[in-house]
């Protein structure tokens, strides 16, 4: 794979504790080419970056070298027992304007390149697909990206990532909060159909259900859920442990 090293970023330091990339994390840039570049590699007040950067035309730009702690996930992020997974991740940022236009959809040769460098870190960095995940997964509260026109299925079908499908399967909203828990969700059990819900079913729906982006739970969910969980070895690792 051809990847270009034309662009550098200063900011990044190193990882912490010893962490190692286990996560991988894919964000859209919400900006065209030249206004990401100048964002992840100048200097300023709060300093961004990512590992990597994704071009319309499928081009492709380490920044951030894979050793080091890029800054793409932010200190408020959180998956399953981690928080804060800079450290513990690498950042793919992809030229997109993200949600915040209708025409929001990423060109085949971004998807294409997608794939195969997720490929290749994988690989690379022992990373298992079920830790293939969106910004707005880590970090529901107030990230909205990549959003619901990025491809996951299509990533899945060739073993980056998993995906599922909803089917018939009843359970309380109490049920709901806690399924999304489990699978790695930040999200406290409540009951209510409160805020930080909406958000998080909002972003799960992103990866999951992107025809139905509305913060509302569905009856599906329930079964969705609980296969996501099944290919999660870590998951079920966790939880036969526990019982």
């Amino acid at each position: 794979m051809k990847i270009s090293t034309k662009y550098k970023s200063p900011n990044f330091n190193e990882r912490i504790d010893g962490a190692w990339p286990e996560y991988l994390i894919i964000h859209c840039t919400e900006c065209d080419f030249d206004t990401s570049i100048q964002l992840l590699t100048q200097p300023r007040e709060n300093p961004v970056s990512s590992h990597y950067l994704i071009d319309t035309d499928g081009n492709t730009y380490q920044l951030v070298d894979n050793e080091k702690r890029a800054w793409h996930a932010g200190r408020v992020s959180h998956w399953r027992d981690k928080e804060a997974l800079n450290s513990c991740s690498i950042g793919i940022e992809i030229v997109n304007p993200g949600r915040q236009r209708p025409d929001n959809e990423y060109t085949p040769a971004q998807m294409d390149t997608t794939l195969e460098l997720c490929q290749m870190l994988m690989n690379e960095h022992d990373i298992h697909k079920a830790n293939v995940l969106a910004h707005s997964d880590i970090a529901p509260h107030r990230k909205e990206d990549p959003g619901e026109h990025f491809d996951w299925t299509f990533l899945a079908d060739n073993g980056v990532g998993i995906y599922a499908y909803a089917d018939s399967n009843s359970l309380t909203l109490i049920e709901l909060q806690q399924l999304l828990s489990t699978f790695g969700y930040q999200i406290d059990i409540t009951g209510d159909l409160d805020e930080q819900t909406v958000k998080v079913i909002k972003a799960f729906q992103m990866h999951f259900d992107p025809q139905n982006v509305n913060g509302l739970p569905h009856v599906g969910y329930g079964g969705l859920l609980k296969s996501l969980i099944s290919q999660q070895p870590q998951i079920i690792n966790k939880l036969r442990a526990s019982g």
